[in-house]
């Protein structure tokens, strides 16, 4: 079935990862298949606690970098099948939730406000509504701290391969 899902999540990468993206998980196989190798674009997360909820900051080094795509989730630590919590007070203008089809064809569990992407092919300045609320559900602590996934891609028209180069930020700990 994971074979499957990740033939189908290939073939919807190619045709339509300018509107969202087309998985509901990541793992360096399917994005080399689909995406080419990562390369190093030069972003981080911020992840700040106030309250029950946390604060995901979006950064990159070069106050000018621009992005066009995004995949974002939090799991236990290691874990890409059950995304956790809920995604709030997020620019809806410039990001959704993945297609809950696309998570379930995925095998992968949890709230569709769990996994964030993309919502159309614009430039995304760093800085300008790259702010993202995360709010755990009642007991997804309950193992320990937990691990924010995100993904990021840049689309340049002058890439050899036509394919955009992407960045797996390093993941980053959600502290209970």
């Amino acid at each position: 079935m994971k074979f499957i899902a990740i033939v189908a999540s290939l073939v919807a990468l190619v045709s339509s990862s300018k509107n969202g993206s087309p998985l509901c998980y990541y793992d360096d196989q399917t994005m080399q298949q689909g995406m080419g190798d990562p390369a190093p674009l030069g972003y981080s997360v911020k992840v700040s606690k106030s309250g029950g909820s946390y604060t995901v900051q979006l950064l990159n080094q070069d106050t000018t970098a621009v992005y066009q795509g995004l995949l974002m989730f939090v799991t236990t630590p290691g874990g890409t099948d059950s995304h956790l919590g809920s995604f709030t007070s997020y620019d809806t203008s410039k990001f959704k939730n993945v297609n809950p089809s696309f998570c379930s064809n995925d095998g992968v569990s949890g709230l569709a406000s769990a996994t964030i992407t993309h919502k159309n092919p614009y430039d995304y300045a760093v800085g300008h509504g790259n702010n993202f609320t995360w709010t755990p559900n009642s007991g997804d602590f309950s193992n320990g701290n937990l691990s924010l996934t995100v993904i990021v891609s840049a689309f340049t028209p002058d890439q050899p391969s036509g394919r955009p180069p992407w960045q797996h930020i390093p993941e980053v700990v959600v502290p209970k």
